[in-house]
């Protein structure tokens, strides 16, 4: 979502952004990084997952749909506010949080049919089990060629080296175009500093690892997904690292990574 805000009528010495920011914070937002000409915000991201885990069990998992909104609606928001040098103001974000929340009713109405499918059906079966044990056998040695078939190493491709800083900026000039080059890649990225360490939102036990090139006021980021506890006892804010891992998505937030190895 982009927005523009146009300069003030007059000459105050409040500039169009120290506006927009004024207005974001009537609303919530928090201010994280700012300067001159641009400022990122955040909002929410304090859902009390341990007390919403205890009435789902309290309920035999009833609620488990209700926390399941209330951790999308509560999760953290990022949005970014930019002037130009004619004083207007644009903004980038919040990304919208309506396809999560079409998710988890979609799933609540597919496990509703299959509950109502699954719950009419009869004996049936019985009839027929004694039809189709025969029809259920297969040569041992075609079943053992296949096995041996499967369990063949495929060859890994070689993953495609990147630096951050470009990763990012590629990212930053067309999110289209940079999807396009990197979808089903894997990536070895270098020149990365972790800037943060964060349990997930839906799952407190996996923790993501985020980082950038270690520039000044970056607004994207890295981020990978349920990283491997064997990393997390070595990573640290403001460590260099070098990181292979498959390519996701890129939004608003960042670039997304999974299977991630440090």
């Amino acid at each position: 979502m982009s927005t523009s805000y146009p300069p003030p009528p007059a000459a105050t010495g409040v500039t169009p952004l120290d506006q927009a920011i004024h207005k974001a914070a009537t609303d919530g937002w928090t201010v994280v990084n700012r300067d001159s000409h641009n400022a990122v915000l955040n909002k929410g991201g304090k859902v009390r997952h341990v007390m919403h885990g205890i009435i789902s069990l309290l309920t035999c998992g009833v609620w488990l749909w209700g926390w399941a909104i209330v951790a999308i609606l509560g999760a953290k928001q990022m949005m970014t506010l930019s002037m130009d040098a004619n004083g207007h103001v644009t903004q980038q974000g919040p990304k919208s949080r309506t396809p999560y929340l079409a998710g988890v009713a979609g799933l609540f109405v597919v496990l509703a049919i299959i509950a109502a499918l699954t719950g009419g059906g009869g004996d049936d079966t019985t009839a027929t089990d004694g039809g189709d044990s025969a029809a259920q056998e297969a040569p041992v040695e075609e079943a053992a060629a296949k096995d041996e078939e499967k369990a063949k190493p495929k060859p890994k491709a070689k993953p495609m080296v990147v630096s951050t800083e470009d990763l990012i900026k590629e990212f930053q000039d067309s999110e289209f175009t940079a999807d396009k080059k990197y979808k089903g890649k894997t990536l070895k990225i270098t020149g990365g500093v972790v800037s943060s360490i964060d349990a997930q939102v839906f799952d407190d036990d996996k923790y993501d690892v985020s980082f950038d090139s270690g520039g000044e006021f970056e607004i994207l980021s890295v981020n990978c997904r349920g990283v491997a506890d064997k990393y997390l006892d070595t990573l640290e804010p403001g460590q260099e690292v070098t990181v292979v891992g498959k390519f996701d998505d890129g939004g608003d937030l960042g670039i997304e990574m999974k299977s991630c190895d440090f």
